[in-house]
């Protein structure tokens, strides 16, 4: 019975969070359509940065994206992915960081 507790409590959670999420992409889904992309010939370049996004852990790599491809404000970003502000903070200054020491190494 305790167990059986346990994990429905977990499950609502999950579901709560899940709901919030699917509400906030909702809202925001205007804001998150491409607004005209530019493609630029230094294709070479872009995929390097791009194998440097990918190999982020995932939040850190969806917030990335968020505030870079989608021009979303760290406080935004943080309400899309359902996430404090000051959590959002940390996954983008670390983002940034292990980014920065990636495409250092590459080059």
């Amino acid at each position: 019975t305790f167990m059986f507790g346990v994990v429905q409590k977990l499950a609502l959670s999950l579901r709560r969070k899940h709901a919030i999420r699917l509400r906030l992409l909702g809202r925001h889904a205007a804001e998150l359509e491409p607004a005209g992309l530019e493609y630029r010939d230094d294709a070479a370049d872009d995929a390097k940065v791009w194998q440097a996004v990918a190999a982020l852990p995932a939040r850190q790599r969806d917030i990335a994206e968020l505030i870079f491809c989608r021009d979303l404000t760290v406080e935004e970003a943080s309400a899309v992915m359902g996430v404090s502000v000051g959590t959002g903070r940390q996954h983008y200054d670390r983002a940034k960081k292990a980014l920065a020491k990636r495409l250092a190494d590459i080059e």
